[in-house]
Order: C-alpha cells, then structure tokens, then sequence
C-alpha cells in the first residue's frame, strides 16, 4: 500500500514529516521542509522553502522542488532532483549505490561528501576538492585521482587510489556533457546534518 500524507502549515515555518514502513509519499508545499523515510520504495516532494530530504533503503526519488534544498539518497538506487534553486546533493561514502542526479547544475548546485567516509584527513576538510582530485574522462590517470566524471554517459566515480589496485567505484549519474570542475564537490569533516538523521533513515 501507498501511503500518501500532505502536510501544509497556515503559517511559515519548519515542517518536519517522517514515513514509516511501506511505500509513502510525503509532500509539503510550503515552508522549509525535513524529511526522512527508513523503508519502502518512497517519494519525497519538498515544494517551496530551503528542504532537507533524505531516503532510506529503498529506491527513493527525492524532489527537492523551489529553494535551496538537501538531498541524501542514503541506500537504493535513488533518483535525486534538485528543482531551481542553489542545492546541495550529500553522500557519506562511495557505497551507497548509485544516484542518479537529474537535473545538477554546475552553476549552482554542489555535491558534498563527507571526509572520513571517502578516505580524505580532515585537514582538506570544509573546502572544495583539489584540483588535482579530479578528471575528466573514463577512469583515473595518475594517483592524485578521486573523483573522475564521464561527460560522455554522466557516470560520476569515485577511486580510492587513482591508478592504484583498487578499482573505482560509480556514485551518480549525472547529466551528459557538463563542464563539471572540482569546484563542484566540496568535503566536509563533521557537521553534516543528515548524520543526525542516519538513526531514522535505518
């Protein structure tokens, strides 16, 4: 069974909604908006206001709608979209399958991960990512190589080692042919907010 609840507040505010087991659709459509779902095959629709949504372990699509939103696909295979506005896509380490970012913009939207899930110390932490950690292309060319992006097929990667034994791993799919810098994805070392979400969404 689907679950459908729509929550609209008289007065601005923060709403705050969480679905439980089942397939659930939660949408709001004003104020900013919290949202996480543990289970289920959900569907998360922020509307207007600075959202937070975050998934769980199904295969979520999250619509961060008007605003400056966060979405967090957590596990599944999630679609991501962002929606107009300045927003923020979050991932705590490479294996949390693969996101597929509808609509990310390299004018204003940013990937964020977490320093300590992707092997970074925290003094390269609250920045953007070096340069010299990302490439253009199908695969990593030297070992300073972290985040490779295929603007062929969108496919975004992550290598742990560069030209190392270990293999890369995909995170995203992003849109075709964008001019995607280390600009693009900034590390965080502590504060990012869904890990106080993390309990629910599990």
């Amino acid at each position: 069974a689907v679950r459908v609840i729509e929550f609209s507040c008289w007065r601005v505010g923060h709403d705050y909604l969480a679905g439980g087991e089942g397939n659930d659709y939660l949408y709001d459509r004003e104020d900013n908006f919290s949202a996480v779902v543990p289970e289920g095959n959900d569907t998360l629709d922020g509307g207007l206001g600075d959202d937070y949504l975050a998934g769980g372990l199904g295969n979520d699509t999250l619509d961060g709608g008007l605003g400056k939103d966060t979405l967090f696909g957590y596990e599944g295979n999630d679609i991501l979209i962002g929606g107009a506005g300045a927003d923020r896509f979050d991932f705590f380490d490479p294996i949390q399958e693969i996101n597929r970012i509808t609509d990310f913009s390299v004018v204003d939207d940013t990937i964020t991960i977490l320093s300590s899930g992707f092997g970074f110390s925290a003094s390269v932490a609250n920045r953007v990512l070096a340069q010299s950690a990302f490439h253009l292309g199908i695969g990593a060319t030297d070992a300073d190589d972290r985040f490779i992006y295929n603007s062929v097929n969108g496919s975004l990667f992550f290598d742990a080692d560069g030209l190392g034994g270990v293999n890369q791993i995909q995170i995203a799919i992003l849109s075709t042919g964008l001019a995607m810098t280390n600009l693009d994805i900034f590390i965080v070392h502590s504060g990012m907010r869904n890990a106080k979400k993390l309990k629910i969404a599990r």
